[in-house]
């Protein structure tokens, strides 16, 4: 018997269904069969059923076309387990067909395809084929039946009936003919067979194919069938039309024959797919049909929505000229307090979901009984929002923190196992960038493997750009790619120069081997240094391991073994491997069971594998607290909250772009299914499923210039629909969408959240606090150390020269570092992966300073060529022998003005104390005539301070006859020489400089070198004005024009905000105290 149930809301038809299950099946033992669309369905009716009747146990929840195939096994003789047309093994046999095509003329157009495609392309149109088959045996058995008997079923369809003969030459059991002698067989059926359910369910399923149907009927003779239908309507609606397809299709039609076809327009708009079903279902006979609506009433706005719908009726003016005239459906008056239907308009999806945890938090506040596990939140794409729910939902303080659960995230997405994974399988046969490897470490499990721990990170990113391993293994690599086989920058010569630098240290001035060592790997550093290179040289095996092609079965072998090799997962990460696992060995066995065994590139199997992960999905549905989950069909299970995000134009309805030769497409029939189709349905769904609030949100305001952004048609057509059926009933004749629609401020921290404005709430009090700063004038905020700090500890009282010229050559830097600890350097990054094509400011100094050391180490210059090559500072070929050359002939510059200077004397030791302050370290680079520098780069304030501070030193060893020496220094820098004169008092200029020393450890110190020197320099002798002099060092604070400021340093943005220390009061004493008497001991050098 077939038996048909309608209603308007799930929960009455699991109500049917547990009344049903109540009563004793002919079969005591045997399972329930509850047919459900979707595995979300599943666990929500599983619940159900277990609270209405106790227990839930012994059901089985099929999906549709699992079900038919177990009844083909019961019904039909010799039917297998699994059927070699199912389309995973499909796509194998498609491709094996293609691959010994016969000639024959009607395949030729799928030849010249074929003939230009390679193997990857080959193996992506297989699968499509694939697809396309798989539906016409569920959607088209009639054609397969005339293919089948040698005649043509549609116009263009050659090349496809001539490949589906070649397929079903090999195996004809596959869906349609099974399930033709399925019905016959049923039709002259007497009694059920063995193994037939007697009782068969359907719930929850909004449509099925019409050859399914027909089956159904037929079935029905031998056992019981219920179907518990979701009906948003209780009127006949499988004719009616939208107002949009009787325009186009029937333009002369009057307004009365529009209002009669189009009944309610949301329900014509949206409902097509539910509406071809229900028609292809009332042409069915059934033995028995029941109705159980329920009317939701109109006590708020979604309330007389689903009622308009449910009546088959439009609302206000919605009502069409010509249409009788319906006393009962006047214009809806929406209270001002009606929060049931809600549209929200955001900045970008970051900003939905911060509104939608506000919006959230708001409801609970407001409705005690109202719970996380209440709510339902539903995105076109759920991969783009789950970053963004879990960094909002799941970083939320303690006391607005919403319990969440994600759902349905592909496993390539959303497991970093598996991610790193098929990562790591994609790079042979690329450029192997330092990037992409050294990203594969972020991966616990593949750190554990090598034996490497997170500690271990920053060091390998410091060794990466140390050595210059930007991408390709080696030589030949780059040479199997078409390109230069050039050595550098690989990380064949990265690694050579890490080893090496451990075992054979050099100081950076020869080579080993053609090899410069790197020498920073020291101690326990070298532990590191070889598990990274064993772990380099495992993925470097890949290149070899997965060269070529293979059979399916041979590449899960080969890659299982991978996954062995470079994976050692924890007790919960093997959660995460086991479905990867699972996934290589369906890959084999769908390849055995289709006889396939011919060879396919590793990309092919990588596309397999992962679209076989994403299919998998996770869990996550019901699982507890808020759950969030992707807009699929069939998922009309009620909450009291609905909420839908990413109601964009361009993205809902979803596009989707049939292959150019499905036939489907080209030729559809009523019931056929669409995704714009279906997204429209599971619209319509998602408003019925609501039974307290329906929230709807979209990206409505550009984030540059607050443009309005149009929303998805869908929610248009929603908007237009209760404009025209609604009114604000505190203001006649108000517009009721304005009243449901919010649009939200760019910034979270807006001070209309904490207004008057009901619709936008905040929980946070620390945006409170934010906004209370907005607009009130106080643009620059409290410095970051306001009183100054103890003095410091004995062990900071102590310090080399070079310290002293750190510190004070960045004193913010010396604070925050030394007293508070805090480390403000740029973020690790990402590695370099382009070899250099010219040198930046930063390398042309290094490059210069090392030059300068080769050469002044007695290097020769053939020699020093090759060290700067092989430093992995200099471009490729030409243009870095051409840059060499230039920054060599600099270096020579600097070299000649210093060419004729005695030999160097022993360096002298130095010693100076001042207010506890000990000064401790050697003098180098004395000569009998003075200190003698050489700098290959301009002269800088900082390496002016460097060389009056070694000139200071110098006077004092003089003056304390600890140097026989001329109290004199020189520097010949890239651009000139400059002399500094003998001071007459240099232990109470270096008394100052301590001092100051010690009050840079205490306070924030408005002394930037850079800045100083510029305003030292500007007054001169002090007759310049101050106000060009402050103007000067303001320049060298602020930048512009591409111009560096220190501004942007973060230790200087960190102490000084937006202040800046030139409008310090004390900046002006501290740069002449410090640059003053240096520049009047300045002279020209001779």
């Amino acid at each position: 018997m077939l038996s048909v149930h309608h209603s308007n809301r799930m929960e009455v038809l699991a109500t049917r269904l547990a009344a049903r299950l109540a009563e004793p099946a002919a079969e005591f033992w045997a399972p329930e069969v509850i047919v459900v669309q979707s595995n979300g369905m599943r666990r929500w009716l599983g619940l159900r059923l277990a609270d209405a009747l106790g227990v839930a146990a012994n059901l089985s929840f099929p999906l549709p076309a699992k079900l038919f195939w177990e009844l083909y096994r019961a019904v039909l003789p010799a039917v297998p387990a699994d059927s070699a047309w199912d389309a995973p093994v499909l796509a194998w046999r498609v491709l094996a067909a293609c691959e010994a095509l016969p000639d024959d003329a009607a395949l030729a157009p799928l030849r010249a395809y074929l003939d230009a495609s390679d193997a990857r392309g080959r193996c992506e149109l297989a699968a499509r084929i694939a697809d396309a088959f798989d539906q016409y045996l569920v959607h088209r058995p009639d054609w397969v039946a005339r293919w089948e008997a040698g005649a043509p079923a549609v116009a263009g369809d050659g090349w496809q009936a001539a490949l589906w003969r070649l397929l079903a030459a090999h195996d004809a059991d596959h869906r349609a003919r099974l399930h033709a002698a399925f019905v016959e067989r049923l039709r002259a059926l007497a009694a059920p067979p063995p193994g037939l359910p007697a009782r068969l369910s359907f719930i929850g399923i909004p449509t099925l194919p019409a050859p399914l149907l027909d089956a159904l009927h037929a079935l029905a003779r031998l056992c019981d069938i219920d179907l518990y239908l979701l009906n948003p309507c209780r009127e006949y609606w499988g004719l009616i039309e939208s107002e949009r397809r009787i325009a186009r299709e029937l333009p002369a039609a009057d307004h009365a024959a529009l209002y009669l076809e189009t009944g309610n327009r949301l329900l014509a708009s949206l409902g097509r797919q539910g509406r071809d079903f229900h028609h292809l279902l009332a042409e069915l006979p059934v033995d028995h049909e029941t109705t159980a609506f329920v009317d939701p009433g109109e006590g708020c706005l979604l309330h007389a929505l689903q009622r308009d719908i449910l009546d088959l009726r439009n609302r206000g003016g919605n009502q069409r000229a010509g249409a009788e005239a319906d006393a009962a459906a006047p214009r809806h008056a929406l209270a001002a307090s009606d929060r049931s239907v809600q549209i929200h308009v955001c900045h970008g999806p970051a900003r939905e979901v911060e509104v939608l945890h506000d919006q959230l938090l708001d409801l609970f506040a407001r409705e005690p009984t109202l719970g996380p596990a209440d709510v339902l939140v539903m995105a076109p794409d759920i991969e783009v929002y789950a970053p963004l729910v879990q960094a909002v939902f799941g970083s939320a303080e303690r006391e607005r923190r919403i319990p969440f659960s994600l759902a349905d995230r592909g496993l390539t997405r959303a497991s970093a196992l598996v991610e790193t994974f098929l990562a790591l399988t994609a790079l042979p046969g690329g450029r192997w960038s330092a990037a992409a490897v050294a990203g594969l470490l972020e991966t616990p499990a593949l750190r554990r493997r090598f034996g490497l721990g997170e500690d271990d990170l920053g060091r390998v990113r410091d060794w990466l750009a140390a050595t210059g391993v930007r991408w390709g293994i080696d030589a030949a690599g780059r040479a199997a790619l078409g390109l230069p086989d050039s050595r550098e920058h690989t990380w064949r010569d990265g690694l050579d120069r890490l080893l090496l630098g451990y075992a054979l240290p050099t100081g950076g001035r020869a080579l080993w081997a053609d090899v410069l060592p790197h020498d920073e790997v020291e101690g326990g550093e070298a532990l590191a240094a070889g598990r990274f290179n064993a772990f380099a040289e495992r993925l470097f095996a890949l290149e070899r391991e997965l060269a070529g092609e293979r059979s399916p079965q041979a590449w899960a072998a080969v890659l299982a073994r991978v996954l062995g090799d470079c994976f050692a997962a924890d007790a919960d990460e093997e959660a995460e491997l086991q479905p990867l696992r699972e996934a290589l060995q369906a890959l084999a066995d769908s390849a055995t069971r289709a006889g396939f065994s011919g060879a396919v590139p590793l990309a092919a199997v990588r596309a397999r594998l992962a679209g076989e992960l994403d299919a998998a999905g996770t869990a996550g549905f019901l699982a507890g607290g808020v759950t969030f989950c992707a807009m699929v069909p069939m998922r009309a299970i009620p909450f009291r909250v609905v909420c839908l995000l990413g109601l964009d134009d361009a993205v809902f309805p979803r596009r989707h772009r049939a292959p150019d030769f499905d036939l489907i497409a080209q030729h559809p029939r009523r019931g056929d299914r669409s995704r714009r189709n279906d997204d429209r349905y599971l619209f319509l769904e998602a408003l019925l499923s609501a039974r307290e609030v329906l929230y709807l949100s979209h990206v409505g305001q550009d984030i540059r210039d607050n443009a309005e952004i149009p929303p998805s048609v869908l929610l248009a057509e929603l908007g237009d629909y209760i404009r025209e059926g609604a009114q604000a009933a505190h203001e006649p004749g108000g517009d009721a969408l304005a009243a449901i629609r919010v649009r939200h401020p760019l910034q979270p921290f807006s001070p209309r959240y904490f207004g008057a404005d009901p619709r936008l709430p905040s929980y946070s009090t620390r945006l409170c606090e934010a906004a209370r700063e907005v607009g009130l004038g106080r643009g620059v905020p409290p410095p970051l150390v306001s009183a100054a700090l103890p003095a410091p500890p004995e062990a900071l009282r102590a310090l080399s020269p070079a310290e002293l010229v750190r510190g004070l050559g960045h004193p913010a830097r010396l604070l925050l570092r030394e007293r508070l600890g805090v480390h403000l350097e740029r973020g690790e990054g990402v590695p370099e992966e382009r070899e250099p094509f010219v040198l930046d400011d930063f390398a042309d100094r290094e490059l210069r300073r090392r030059l300068l050391d080769w050469r002044r180490a007695g290097t020769a210059p053939g020699s020093v060529r090759r060290l700067a090559t092989r430093s992995g500072v200099l471009p490729h070929g030409a243009v870095g022998e051409q840059l060499y050359a230039r920054e060599a002939a600099k270096v020579d510059a600097v070299l000649a003005r210093a060419a004729g200077a005695p030999a160097a004397l022993a360096p002298l030791p130095v010693a100076f104390e001042h207010a506890g302050y000990r000064l401790d370290g050697w003098l180098r680079d004395v000569y009998a005539d003075g200190l003698r520098r050489l700098d290959p780069n301009p002269v800088s304030a900082r390496s002016l301070f460097e060389l009056w501070l070694q000139h200071l030193l110098l006077n004092l060893l003089v003056a304390r006859g600890e140097a026989d020496v001329e109290p004199a220094s020189r520097l010949d820098a890239l651009g000139g020489s400059l002399v500094l004169a003998p001071v007459a008092d240099a232990a109470a200029t270096l008394g100052e400089l301590l001092a100051l020393y010690g009050r840079a450890l205490c306070e924030p110190l408005p002394f930037v070198p850079a800045c100083a020197w510029a305003y030292a320099q500007a007054t001169g002798a002090g007759t310049a004005d101050d106000a060009k002099a402050l103007a000067a060092a303001r320049g060298k604070w602020e930048g512009g024009f591409g111009r560096y400021g220190y501004r942007e340093d973060p230790y200087y943005a960190a102490l000084f905000g937006e202040r800046s220390p030139v409008d310090a009061p004390d900046f002006a004493r501290l740069a002449l105290a410090v640059y003053g008497p240096l520049r009047a001991a300045l002279q020209a050098a001779p």
